[in-house]
Parts: structure tokens; C-alpha cells; sequence
């Protein structure tokens, strides 16, 4: 995230972290950021723990950002700085983004993967109707709306105004009209770094960067103990029908046991994490 002309940013952990870092670090000697460059690193920040507000039965809503604490606690630095207001790149993938029809992979991952087998029978039954009543379609994506939705929480408590540049009407209207050939790997983003004169490697990472080694490390560690709690006491999620106790069982068991991580399909575990510690919370 950038303000005016200072610079913040998570470092994530995983094979993309050293990349990040130095990249960050030639972007920020090329181009005129000013004094401030605030760093949160996570390699000692999982989720989901003792400090958690979600786990310290604070009201935070399930819709909010996953990694609420995380950027709760660089708003606050951001903010620290008289900074008021957050420039981001949401939006900046979909504009970009290469459609079903001209790409296999991402037909496949543009498909709703509903085989969840944590569901319970009222959320099962409530699949077919998930598209019912929906808002009409709007200039920007729905997957740039509802990332919208979830920065915005942290950002607007700590007094900090959210602008997503990317979904800008010229430039969603840019992205439509651009042949594959530059939306492919995001090509007219990373010739328009090199414009600056940043390096190959500046402007075409090897590695991906991400929270994903975030995310597996945090359920492996804070995340299982969270489902434990929920196959051993109960859950709210349970009696209304939405969790299946014995699918989430095996999954748990299947983590435990096994050691097995499926980031698409593992992942997803910690919407049920946040869904139950935000009834929790609200239904105390």
C-alpha cells in the first residue's frame, strides 16, 4: 500500500519473502517514496493467535480481512505518521485478468468449487439460491468488491481513507479492451515497471509472493486447536445446520494425521474459523 509518497507493506513468509524484500528494496531506490517505509513482517505473526481480536472474543465481523490483526497493526503505524489516507492495488489483477473463454486454467479457476465437505445441510440446501437476489453487475468485478469490502474495516477504524485507483472507470474500461496479449501474466504492468528502469527481476518475480505459507503455517499451529474446540464443545454453526461435525472431523484428522495440505482446498478452513469465533462473539 502506498500514501502520498510514503510506503507500507506485509513481509510475507515462504520462497517469495527474499524476493519481496529486495525488490521492495530497488523499487523504493528507483522511484520517489519518501522517508517512511513501514514494514510488518509476519514470520512471528500467525493468525489466529493469543492476540488474536478474533480469538479474544472481539466483535470482528467474518467479512472483514482475514489477516484483520495484521493490517490492524500497520493501519496503526500508517496512521502514526499523520498519514490519511491509503492508496491500493485492488482491482489491479482483475483489470488485467485473462477470461474463461480464452484460457483453460482460468475457466478452472473462475469455477465455484462448493465440495466442501464441512458443509452442513442447510448450507448445502442454500447452494442453488446463492445467485438469487444478487445486486446487478457492477463497473468493477464482484472479487474486487468484496476485497473492497474486507480491507475497508481496518483501514476506516484507524481513521484512514481507502482509494482503489484500479477500479477507476478509464482503467476497468482499459483492461476490457486490451488484447490477451497484455493482460496475459500481466504484461502491460510489468512493461510499464520496466519503464522505470527496474530490473528483470524487479519487474518478473520467479517466485510468487503471498500469504499462502501465511495461511497453512497458522492453521498447522493456531488453526487446529480452533476446530478442535469447535468438534469437542460444539458450535453455533453446528445447531443451526451450516457445519457438518463429521466432515470437518476428517479434515481435521486429515491435517493431524497425515500432514497433508491442499492450499485450494485447506485453506478455505479459515472462513470457518472466522464464522465461528464471529458468532461466538456476537451471541455472547
Amino acid at each position: 500500500m502506498a500514501w502520498a509518497d510514503q510506503h507500507a507493506t506485509l513481509i510475507v513468509i515462504g520462497p517469495g519473502r527474499q524476493q519481496q524484500i529486495r525488490r521492495r528494496a530497488e523499487i523504493r531506490d528507483r522511484l520517489p517514496f519518501g522517508p517512511y517505509d513501514l514494514q510488518l513482517d509476519t514470520s512471528d505473526r500467525l493468525m489466529f493467535g493469543p492476540a488474536c481480536p478474533r480469538v479474544r472474543g472481539e466483535l470482528v465481523s467474518p467479512y472483514d480481512e482475514p489477516l484483520y490483526e495484521h493490517f490492524t497493526e500497520l493501519n496503526t503505524l500508517i496512521a502514526a505518521v499523520d498519514a490519511h489516507t491509503v492508496i491500493t492495488g485492488l482491482g489491479g489483477d482483475e483489470m488485467v485478468a485473462v477470461g474463461s473463454a480464452e484460457s483453460a486454467e482460468a475457466a478452472a479457476d473462475k469455477a465455484d468449487n462448493f465440495d466442501l465437505p464441512w458443509l452442513g445441510p442447510r448450507a448445502r440446501a442454500a447452494i442453488e439460491y446463492g445467485d438469487d437476489g444478487i445486486a446487478p453487475p457492477t463497473m468493477a468485478g464482484g472479487i474486487t468488491l468484496l476485497a473492497a469490502e474486507c480491507v475497508a474495516p481496518p483501514l476506516l477504524h484507524a481513521g484512514l481513507w481507502p482509494v482503489h485507483p484500479f477500479t477507476h472507470r478509464a482503467l476497468i474500461e482499459l483492461g476490457d479492451q486490451l488484447p490477451f496479449f497484455w493482460r496475459d501474466l500481466k504484461k502491460l504492468q510489468r512493461d510499464h515497471l520496466a519503464t522505470f528502469g527496474l530490473s528483470h527481476d524487479a519487474c518478473n518475480p520467479n517466485e510468487r509472493e503471498s500469504f499462502a505459507e501465511l495461511v497453512e503455517e497458522s492453521l498447522r499451529v493456531n488453526g487446529l486447536p480452533l476446530l478442535r474446540r469447535i468438534l469437542t464443545e460444539g458450535s453455533p454453526l453446528i445447531e443451526a445446520g451450516l457445519l457438518d461435525p463429521d466432515g470437518l472431523k476428517a479434515l481435521v484428522s486429515e491435517l493431524e494425521d497425515d500432514g497433508v495440505y491442499r492450499e485450494e482446498y485447506h485453506s478455505k478452513l479459515v472462513e470457518v474459523i472466522t464464522l465461528d469465533q464471529a458468532v461466538r462473539a456476537f451471541l455472547t
